[in-house]
């Protein structure tokens, strides 16, 4: 996602459009990390339980302790925020370059969403409509292209 992001402003030259693109690495590099964090911790414990090396109660208090760890929070929402602060500045960069203003408009709603959780359905669908707003925007008429010049529309 944070790639996805980054390629949206790509050819852009502007400030916005790099602090955008930095705010997109900051998301990636936060975000994953804590995403990897949970997941393989809570693989662990599962596998722990699975095995009859933890019980049952203990793997879910671990897991519970796990998910309302602060250091594992932080990562998330230091992605979190950046992946909202890459949003609005990659709309701000992509409004001034004159894309499509209705697909910019509904690029609010992953940035709302991702204020929920990581978890589903949130998590997907913060992800799912930045998905289909960032194809409506790439496959927008008069895109620009890697160089910074107009795609050409046949």
């Amino acid at each position: 996602m944070g790639v996805a992001l980054w390629m949206l402003t790509a050819g852009l030259e502007s400030v916005v459009a790099t602090f955008s693109r930095v705010a997109a690495v900051v998301f990636a590099l936060f975000y994953d990390a804590g995403d990897a964090i949970a997941g393989i911790s809570t693989g662990i414990l599962a596998r722990s339980a699975e095995e009859g090396a933890l019980g049952e109660r203990a793997a879910v208090a671990a897991m519970e302790t796990l998910f309302a760890d602060p250091f594992k929070t932080l990562l998330f929402d230091i992605g979190r925020y950046a992946w909202i602060v890459a949003l609005v500045l990659a709309v701000v960069a992509l409004w001034r370059a004159g894309a499509p203003r209705l697909p910019l408009v509904l690029m609010a709603l992953p940035a709302y969403l991702v204020t929920f959780d990581h978890a589903f359905p949130f998590g997907s669908l913060t992800f799912g409509t930045f998905f289909v707003i960032a194809a409506w925007l790439e496959l927008a008429p008069g895109r620009l292209t890697l160089a910074g010049q107009p795609r050409r529309v046949s």
